[in-house]
């Protein structure tokens, strides 16, 4: 109702049914993860300022890690909407998580990225962020074990528990699935010298 009385919208019938199936979740096998739905929906059906923002929010629960997860190319006009939106309809801040290879990745650096998915579940914010970042934390953490040659350094222990929060914690909402699944665009690291 704050994102009708705020932002002049209208939330339909047809957006309502599609929040239903989307908060509908089923336990999956040998594991505490669950199972949601994928919705396709036309250009301007209220995919991104309807549905992916209740359904993040919804996800913010005090105890998950509500991640609204879109492509790298999306995050820069994206994330201007819907800050807007949450600022508008709920007066929240929406935080942004963006990491690449090339990202600091030193003890402080990495903390930063801990204290920022810790704030977020602690105080019921989404998190934005792109298919590429999340790969690129994982990408990092097996570059750094690689590359320590067995010692196991408070930077490689910072990664785990980070990956380990997308994992146990993560409730992934995303936009333009087809793009982020597409296996063609898979991201990424290479090592070592050429063959």
């Amino acid at each position: 109702l704050n994102l009708e009385k705020e932002k002049d919208i209208l939330v339909r019938k047809d957006q309502v049914d599609n929040l239903e199936k989307l908060a509908h979740t089923v336990p999956r096998e040998k594991t505490t993860a669950r199972k949601g739905a994928a919705i396709e929906a036309l250009l301007g059906s209220g995919k991104t300022s309807v549905l992916l923002l209740q359904q993040a929010l919804s996800a913010a629960d005090g105890e998950h890690l509500s991640l609204m997860v879109m492509p790298e190319s999306l995050m820069p006009s994206m994330s201007v909407e819907i800050q807007e939106l949450l600022g508008e309809a709920y007066g929240m801040f929406y935080q942004i998580a963006a990491f690449d290879r090339n990202s600091p990745s030193d003890r402080n650096a990495l903390q930063k990225y801990e204290d920022l998915f810790d704030d977020a579940i602690q105080n019921r914010k989404a998190v934005g962020i792109s298919d590429k970042s999340i790969q690129s934390f994982l990408l990092k953490y097996v570059e750094m074990i690689v590359l320590s040659q067995g010692e196991v350094t408070f930077e490689i222990h910072i990664l785990e528990r980070i990956i380990s929060r997308f994992v146990k914690l993560g409730v992934a909402t995303l936009d333009e699935i087809d793009q982020i699944l597409d296996t063609l665009r898979s991201h990424h690291f290479t090592m070592g010298g050429s063959i």
